[in-house]
């Protein structure tokens, strides 16, 4: 499985331009307890408390969660 597209963090003051380095926004996966992953922003720290099974599951979390606090985002503007 792959995932076609990965949210950038809400803590971005701008969407990411060709200005800005690749990572600009981009969330990071780390290995925990063995063979579990975990999806953190480097920035701001969002993400990171909760373990998947594969680096799939990781990100398809991380951009439901996004997805999710930019449509609270919009709602309460």
């Amino acid at each position: 499985m792959k995932v076609d597209h990965i949210e950038t963090c809400v803590c971005i003051d701008h969407e990411p331009t060709a200005a800005d380095s690749v990572y600009y926004g981009m969330p990071q996966l780390k290995v925990t307890k063995g063979q579990e992953w975990s999806v953190f922003c480097p920035n701001c720290g969002r993400g990171g408390c909760l373990d998947f099974k594969s680096q799939y599951l990781a990100l398809a979390h991380w951009n439901k969660m996004q997805l999710g606090l930019k449509n609270l985002d919009d709602i309460l503007s």
